[in-house]
């Protein structure tokens, strides 16, 4: 993953590219769209997928679909598991990668930390979490961002 998104961070950067980003916090929105500095920091949580965890290597179950336009790689961990729990890479027949979906969870005794994200070279991103205290609270926040290239 770090390999694809620094190629991402040098496309964006060469064209220029500005976000129309939003986020969503429990019952507020915000929208605005900004020009990005420093495409490394904003993609900078997309890059932190790693499936080359020593003590999950062997862990994740590999299953391939393919379709007319699409071929798609999943990587899904067992149950119960905490890290990268599910990732999905769609790439179209000449090997380009046109969609990635992850899923993250991390659980201890006290806490759950679940992340979604989806990933679209050429339209954006969409990213959604959630923290959840055990018998206490829960917080839900989305961000997504929208790519204008300039013509």
């Amino acid at each position: 993953m770090p390999a694809f998104f620094d190629s991402e961070v040098s496309r964006l950067t060469t064209l220029g590219v500005k976000l129309v980003k939003t986020t969503r916090v429990s019952d507020k929105s915000d929208s605005l769209e900004i020009t990005i500095p420093n495409w490394k920091r904003e993609l900078a949580l997309f890059r932190k997928v790693n499936l080359n965890v020593p003590a999950l290597a062997g862990k994740y179950q590999i299953t391939k679909e393919f379709s007319d336009s699409l071929n798609t790689t999943r990587y899904v961990l067992p149950e119960g598991m905490n890290g990268t729990v599910e990732l999905r890479i769609s790439e179209n027949a000449k090997g380009n990668i046109q969609r990635l979906e992850c899923r993250i969870v991390e659980t201890s005794t006290l806490t759950t930390h679940t992340e979604y994200w989806t990933y679209i070279p050429d339209s954006g991103y969409a990213y959604a979490g959630s923290d959840r205290i055990r018998g206490i609270s829960s917080n839900t926040y989305f961000i997504s961002g929208r790519f204008v290239v300039p013509k």
